[in-house]
């Protein structure tokens, strides 16, 4: 769940992201997310994940590639 406020800030976001999603609708065009955390933060999935999940699909490689400093 994303912090309390997040929404005013996600405004804007949100808006272009409301654009982008109808522009693909109009053009037949599958949108998809993908989401690389940083290294050792913890963060398994977006906080706005369900403003995303709203308009296409999200890419979350598995744990294992980011539990791996070497790569």
């Amino acid at each position: 769940m994303a912090p309390a406020g997040r929404g005013f800030y996600m405004a804007y976001p949100q808006a272009y992201l409301k654009k982008i999603a109808a522009l693909c609708v109009e053009n037949n065009v599958k949108l998809v997310f993908i989401f690389l955390p940083e290294y050792a933060s913890g963060l398994w999935d977006p906080l706005e994940s369900a403003v995303y999940r709203k308009y296409g699909e999200i890419l979350i490689p598995p744990h294992a590639i980011f539990e791996n400093p070497d790569y």
